[in-house]
């Protein structure tokens, strides 16, 4: 027997149908699931279970004046070409692969100038480790205009974390991951019996204009990435490139002003939303939402309370 085809016009009829009655009861049953006073208490509870105690916070800043003391411990490394750079600074691993090998670039580090503790208030304890951010500020003098050409930024933001690991790993474990799949901006994480710090990496100023930093725009040169000699072909626009470099010149603190602009004042519950983003993002294996680049959890809050679809 042949099936008989609907047609378009009879799939768009089923589409737009009135609702039957058990889907109406449906739509009742589910109404209240989200403010019921139920619903309330559950929230509650996991916000008890995921949020950091005063005295985890204590730890934190405690951890934060540790760090500040060991980057004192930091020598300066003078200046030394980029291709004369190894796969490690002593015994801390560089955490990139250098190929095709740079061909131009000064290595020049020292300090970083700004560390901090962000986010704090949105910090969640997840797996029985409390998870928290820092932020390491790179120094105006470790970069250099066309540091934008051929991975040398992400070259010289590799190395600097190598540099930081030298001491960091007097009191830490010392990690990498990728975030992302991008593998030319691996994240550095601090890890202790109690808490796991992701590492975030800023420059001090703007190193290059941002026009640079268009997504149409291409930064890698196809001759030095192919190592071949000459080439007509039309270069690709590098935009993933491009964003992921100009993410590493918003501090968390340009953030936190820009969404002050956006919204006049944060509402007060935005810190226990973000928390419950985050459980739910790495409930549901999608953490790459709240991860680098930028303030990814509460801009997606942000948003989502522009278009009034979360109401705190």
């Amino acid at each position: 027997m042949t099936a008989i085809d609907d047609g378009p016009d009879a799939k768009k009829a089923k589409m737009f149908a009135a609702p039957t009655v058990e889907e109406v009861a449906a739509l009742r049953e589910a109404e209240g699931i989200f403010s019921g006073r139920l619903s309330q208490l559950k929230t509650d509870e996991i916000l008890r279970e995921i949020t950091p105690s005063t005295g985890d916070l204590n730890e934190l800043t405690e951890i934060l004046g540790a760090i500040r003391q060991l980057m004192k411990k930091l020598p300066k490394i003078e200046d030394m070409n980029l291709e004369d750079v190894g796969t490690s600074i002593k015994d801390s691993v560089i955490p990139i692969v250098m190929s095709p090998p740079s061909d131009k670039g000064l290595v020049r580090f020292q300090p970083p100038t700004r560390i901090s503790l962000i986010d704090l208030d949105s910090a969640v304890k997840y797996n029985e480790k409390i998870e928290a951010r820092i932020e390491f500020e790179m120094p105006k003098n470790c970069l250099q205009e066309k540091d934008v050409w051929d991975e040398r930024f992400f070259r010289k933001r590799a190395i600097f974390m190598a540099y930081l690991a030298t001491v960091l790993v007097k009191k830490f474990t010392v990690s990498y991951k990728i975030v992302n799949g991008l593998r030319i901006k691996p994240v550095m994480v601090l890890s202790n019996e109690k808490f796991e710090i992701t590492c975030e990496i800023k420059t001090e100023v703007e190193f290059a204009k941002r026009a640079r930093f268009i997504p149409s725009r291409c930064n890698i040169h196809y001759n030095w990435w192919a190592q071949i000699s000459e080439d007509d072909s039309v270069p690709a626009e590098t935009t993933l490139y491009n964003s992921a470099m100009l993410d590493d010149q918003i501090s968390f603190e340009a953030e936190e002003k820009d969404l002050l602009e956006k919204f006049g004042s944060l509402p007060p519950s935005l810190n226990n939303a973000s928390r419950l983003f985050k459980l739910w993002t790495r409930q549901s294996c999608i953490q790459h939402l709240e991860c680098s680049p930028g303030r990814r959890s509460n801009d997606f809050l942000s948003f989502f309370i522009h278009k009034n679809i979360l109401i705190l």
